[in-house]
């Protein structure tokens, strides 16, 4: 399994796959101590796991000029030149099963590597993915209402007035809204910006930090990676992973301004990549807590339908522990959209897959 992390702020910033190696699918978890505590629940007691830092610049990787330019196509090339010396250099592998997955930004990245590397390649695995810009933010309307946080009158008028009534409001693009539109959509989209609302995970607590206590500033700390930072910059676990910490300026940090590094998204909407791998016969799986405000179940949800795939086994509940743990929906042997019940951003900080 090839895996990646995605953005830490919305698509502003590119994240380590090491913060998913030591807060959710490695053999290892650090705490807030900087202590390594056994995972019970890691991925690779049943796959290798490969992390991949990416783009250039996030992480230890690094560029050589450092006013490059990147965007979704090169860090794809990129990549799959990686992956081929990779395997050239440890050849034993190359027999093994191959898997794409990671979560947020890696339903760009993972599908886009995929889509490079047919042979071998068995699946992509998504979690709580970007997937389509516009349509998430559409769907974050209709998320802050049927979660309670938008006015009945304000969401009326709003539809009435600006969507034209739309039943769907899916249907009702709130990208392009200017006038009292526009600050119709700052008042139902912009609640779950509050300072006290954790984007993450609606239903979780906001952890107090000093950075939340700013004017203006939004609930996005996560606890975790503050804990993954301290440790990655120890120069003990430098030196043990041979990293060459000299060409960073600042340490190394979980997530990196992807502004600084001048990385051009490519794509709006990553469906017709989708779609094509779906023609090549590479199954997917795409999964969902349903608690996160930033990359919404709703819009995932929407896109698998419309991926042309035929609806083998409809929405139906999925048990753990003799409880609902959230529902599946099949499309034949092929694509699989699953939502964990009550569970955020990060769904494996909680629970296993």
């Amino acid at each position: 399994i090839v895996w990646f992390n995605g953005p830490g702020d919305e698509i502003s910033q590119g994240c380590s796959p090491l913060e998913g190696l030591f807060s959710e699918i490695g053999p290892y978890l650090i705490d807030s101590n900087g202590t390594l505590n056994k995972n019970n629940y890691s991925w690779n007691k049943n796959a290798s796991l490969l992390f991949i830092e990416s783009p250039a610049g996030v992480g230890f990787s690094y560029a050589k000029n450092q006013n490059f330019k990147t965007g979704d196509n090169k860090t794809a090339d990129l990549n799959y030149a990686f992956l081929k010396a990779f395997f050239n250099k440890y050849p034993k592998y190359k027999k093994n099963e191959l898997y794409f997955a990671g979560i947020s930004y890696a339903g760009y990245t993972a599908p886009l590597l995929a889509r490079r590397v047919l042979d071998g390649n068995k699946g992509i695995l998504l979690g709580n993915p970007i997937l389509n810009i516009y349509l998430n933010k559409n769907m974050a309307a209709q998320f802050a209402y049927s979660h309670g946080f938008v006015d009945e009158k304000l969401w009326n008028d709003f539809k009435n007035n600006c969507c034209k009534g739309c039943v769907d409001p899916s249907n009702c693009d709130i990208n392009f809204l200017r006038d009292e539109c526009g600050y119709m959509t700052v008042g139902i989209v912009g609640v779950l910006g509050s300072k006290r609302v954790y984007r993450y995970d609606i239903y979780r607590d906001c952890p107090l930090d000093a950075e939340i206590q700013k004017p203006g500033s939004e609930c996005r700390y996560i606890p975790e990676r503050a804990y993954i930072n301290n440790y990655m910059n120890l120069e003990q676990v430098q030196n043990a992973l041979h990293a060459l910490f000299a060409n960073m300026t600042n340490g190394w940090s979980a997530c990196t301004d992807l502004g600084n590094i001048l990385y051009h998204m490519e794509y709006d909407d990553i469906s017709p990549i989708l779609k094509g791998l779906l023609n090549e016969k590479i199954r997917i799986m795409i999964y969902n807590g349903d608690t996160d405000s930033l990359n919404i179940f709703l819009t995932a949800q929407k896109i698998v339908e419309n991926l042309g795939q035929k609806l083998t086994a409809a929405k139906q509940p999925w048990i753990f522990n003799g409880q609902i743990a959230g529902f599946k929906t099949e499309y034949g042997k092929l694509l699989t959209f699953t939502t964990i019940r009550g569970v955020g951003h990060m769904v494996g900080i909680k629970l296993i897959i």
